[in-house]
């Protein structure tokens, strides 16, 4: 995982928006609505053991909402009480985005006739079942059929002890075409700038999303905010947490600073408000 000191410039006002609500049964769309990947969403990490991260994403403040810890994918999804994050003991391009809805073919096919193209659809005695697709940098995309009022629902309240989500941090080389393609998927930029280099915050009210030209790091990172950090990364590190890098402002506090899981999935963790 590659990333420098100019990290410390990517202070983003992000806004987090989060489904609120649902029916009995998830509502299909009608294939004049707008347009996107899913009605639930949640990262999806691969670990190596997952015994050892889950006891380690745990002691960051995610709380554990369902597991399979037999069998040949041990699985856990966790939570900071806005977003989820799948841990998979499976080896896959890691981090991914995975989404959720009950007419996921339907809306697979409005993304053909866009000219979306996916890597791989699986089917089931003849039924869809899955899509993948990749972002222009390669972030895998997984689109399931699966009703997504039966999976659990966010909070407004972050429990975790890195902060409040900020966004899911993305690298690229060419700006303008990575927001072409989330554009196309159902994301709308919520806010751009060309400093220190070019960025943007986009959403599709399931997950947001921090797109950076910038070479500083080189595969997605999971950010947090607060305006009390410095209290935080203490805290963090009374409790054994190791910090790969941090950042000390002109009076030597650490607002700032970066971790590894141990599963390589790297976290920001800024001074800020969201």
């Amino acid at each position: 995982m590659k990333y420098n000191t100019g990290l410390i410039l990517i202070f983003v006002i992000a806004i987090c928006f989060f489904s609120a609500g649902c029916s009995k049964k998830e509502e299909v769309k009608s294939s004049n609505s707008k347009l996107t990947l899913g009605n639930k969403a949640q990262i999806s990490v691969s670990v190596s053991n997952l015994k050892i991260s889950l006891p380690y994403y745990r002691k960051l403040g995610f709380r554990k909402i369902e597991a399979r810890d037999t069998g040949k994918n041990p699985w856990a999804l966790i939570s900071d009480g806005t977003i989820f994050i799948m841990l998979s003991q499976n080896k896959f391009p890691s981090p991914a985005l995975t989404y959720f809805a009950a007419d996921m073919e339907g809306r697979v096919d409005r993304m053909k006739q866009l000219g979306i193209t996916f890597s791989d659809i699986a089917t089931k005695k003849g039924k869809f079942v899955s899509a993948v697709l990749r972002d222009p940098n390669g972030l895998g995309i997984t689109l399931i059929r699966f009703d997504a009022n039966d999976l659990p629902n966010s909070q407004d309240t972050s429990y975790t002890k890195l902060g409040k989500f900020g966004e899911f941090s993305i690298p690229t080389n060419n700006l303008e075409n990575s927001l072409l393609f989330w554009k196309t998927v159902g994301f709308s930029i919520e806010h751009r700038s060309q400093q220190p280099y070019p960025w943007a915050v986009l959403t599709d009210g399931q997950m947001t999303l921090g797109i950076h030209e910038t070479d500083e790091y080189d595969a997605p990172v999971i950010t947090y905010y607060s305006q009390d950090s410095a209290r935080r990364i203490a805290q963090l590190k009374s409790d054994g947490i190791v910090f790969q890098k941090e950042f000390a402002d002109e009076n030597g506090q650490i607002n700032n600073a970066i971790l590894h899981a141990p599963d390589n999935q790297l976290f920001f963790i800024f001074k800020g408000e969201i």
